[in-house]
């Protein structure tokens, strides 16, 4: 499976680059603590949440 960004951060990419990475990340490794079972309180709790 392959992570991908919503729409609307890749669209602000070309408009903020550094703005961009910055959503990444913090997205992509909430979306992976998902992906591995946790919720928003083990989020939360590794501090990703």
């Amino acid at each position: 499976r392959r992570a991908r960004a919503p729409e609307r951060h890749r669209l602000r990419a070309a408009d903020a680059p550094r703005r961009f990475r910055e959503e990444v990340r913090t997205t992509l490794p909430h979306g992976i603590g998902h992906d591995l079972g946790l919720d928003e309180d083990g989020l939360d709790a590794l501090g990703i949440g």
